[in-house]
C-alpha cells in the first residue's frame, strides 16, 4: 500500500476526501496525490497525522498500529491470548503459572471482587478482550515488543521471560473506549476509557496495605495539574499514592524520579479524564505526541500531547473542542505522563 493509499484509507474512515483533507490542513488541491513521486516534509506528515489523531508511523507504514494506546492493547491481548491458549506454553506450565500470580495478586490488594474476578475467568471458556488486559495487569511484571515490530514480545512473569512471536500487523486492532465490561451480575460494570485503564475498575483495597511489601512504594501527589486552560500546581505535602512497581511502570527506576499529580479539567478527555491521577516520570524532554506535564508562564502548569516547529512549542489537548496552546518561550517540561493511577480516598 502506497502513502497515498494509506492517506485515502484514513480520508474515508471519517468520511472525507483527499481535497477535503487538504483544505482542512491548509495544503493545495492536489499536493497529497504528488507524495508518491515526491516524499513530503515529516511536518506536513505530521499535520496529517493529528488530522487523523494517529501516529505519523501508522501514516509513513512503519507501525501498524495508529497509537500508543492501541499498539499497547492491541499486543497484551494477543499476547495474553497466547499464554493461556498456546498448547505449547500449557505443556511448560505458563498459563498455571499466570493463574496463580494472578490470584495472589488480587488477594493481597484487593478486596473479594477483585479474587472472584480472576476465579471467575479460571472457570470460564471464553475472556473477553477487556478482561485479557485487565489479567495482565494482575499478572504481569512487564510486557516488552521492539519498537520495529520485528521481533517477539517478552512477557516477565514471576521471573519467567516467555517469548510470544506475534504478527503484529495482522493480530486484531484494539480500541477499548469501545467496549464495555458488563458482564450480568458483576461488580465491574463499568466503562473502561480508553487509554487510561486502572488495572482493576471497581477494586478498592481490602486491607491496609503494607508498604514495607516487596513490591509496593509511596509516590508522591504533589498537586493537581489542569487538563484545560493552564493553572498554578496546587501543592499537596504528605499525600501519597501506593503503586505496585511491577505493574507501575517503575521497576528497576529511582523511586525520586516519581510522582502523582491530580487532573482537573476536561481537555484530555478520552485519554485522561477530569479527577484522574497520573504517574509522571521527571524528565526535562519528552519525543513529539508525548503525553507531558508543563509549566509555562513560570508558575502556570497544564498537561497536554507535546509538539514543536519553527521554534514554537505546541501543547495539544486530545479533546478537539479546546484550543492548542503555542509557546515561543517560558514553557518547560517537568515530566512525562506514563500512565492514569486509580485513586480511592472516599
Amino acid at each position: 500500500m502506497t502513502l497515498v493509499e494509506r492517506i485515502q484509507g484514513l480520508c474515508g474512515s471519517v468520511n472525507t476526501t483527499l481535497i477535503g483533507l487538504e483544505r482542512e490542513i491548509g495544503l493545495g488541491r492536489g499536493t497529497i496525490r504528488n507524495w508518491d513521486k515526491s516524499a513530503p516534509s515529516i511536518d506536513k506528515i505530521q499535520k496529517v497525522a493529528d488530522y487523523f489523531g494517529v501516529s505519523t508511523d501508522y501514516v509513513l507504514g512503519k507501525s501498524p498500529f495508529k497509537s500508543a494506546s492501541e499498539t499497547k492493547y492491541s499486543i497484551v491481548v494477543a499476547a495474553m491470548k497466547m499464554i493461556l491458549t498456546n498448547e505449547s506454553f500449557k505443556i511448560l506450565g505458563y498459563d498455571e503459572l499466570l493463574w496463580n500470580t494472578a490470584t495472589d495478586i488480587a488477594e493481597l490488594l484487593y478486596e473479594d471482587n477483585a479474587q472472584q474476578f480472576v476465579k471467575t475467568l479460571r472457570m470460564r471458556k471464553e475472556i473477553t478482550d477487556i478482561e485479557y488486559y485487565q489479567l495482565s495487569k494482575l499478572a504481569t511484571q512487564t510486557i516488552n515488543w521492539p519498537d520495529n515490530f520485528n521481533g517477539p514480545t517478552i512477557i516477565s512473569l514471576q521471573g519467567e521471560k516467555i517469548e510470544c512471536q506475534i504478527d503484529y500487523w495482522s493480530i486484531p486492532k484494539i480500541h477499548f473506549f469501545k467496549y464495555y465490561f458488563d458482564e450480568p451480575g458483576s461488580e465491574f460494570n463499568t466503562v473502561v476509557k480508553e487509554p487510561s485503564m486502572s488495572y482493576m475498575e471497581g477494586c478498592s483495597a481490602s486491607k491496609p496495605i503494607e508498604l514495607e511489601s516487596e513490591y509496593l512504594r509511596r509516590i508522591p501527589l504533589v498537586g493537581r495539574v489542569a487538563a484545560g486552560n493552564p493553572i498554578l500546581a496546587i501543592e499537596n505535602p504528605g499525600e501519597y499514592i501506593v503503586v505496585d512497581i511491577r505493574i507501575n511502570n517503575v521497576n528497576g527506576n529511582e523511586l525520586s524520579e516519581y510522582f502523582a499529580l491530580e487532573i482537573t479539567g476536561q481537555s484530555m478527555e478520552p485519554t485522561i479524564h477530569d479527577g484522574e491521577i497520573v504517574l509522571v516520570k521527571r524528565q526535562p524532554v519528552i519525543e513529539p505526541g508525548e503525553i507531558g506535564v508543563f509549566r509555562c508562564n513560570h508558575d502556570e502548569a497544564t498537561i497536554k500531547r507535546f509538539a514543536h516547529e519553527g521554534g514554537k512549542v505546541y501543547l495539544i489537548p486530545d479533546n478537539k473542542q479546546f484550543p492548542v496552546q503555542e509557546y515561543t518561550q517560558d514553557c518547560v517540561c517537568i515530566g512525562r505522563v506514563l500512565e492514569s493511577i486509580r485513586r480511592n480516598l472516599k
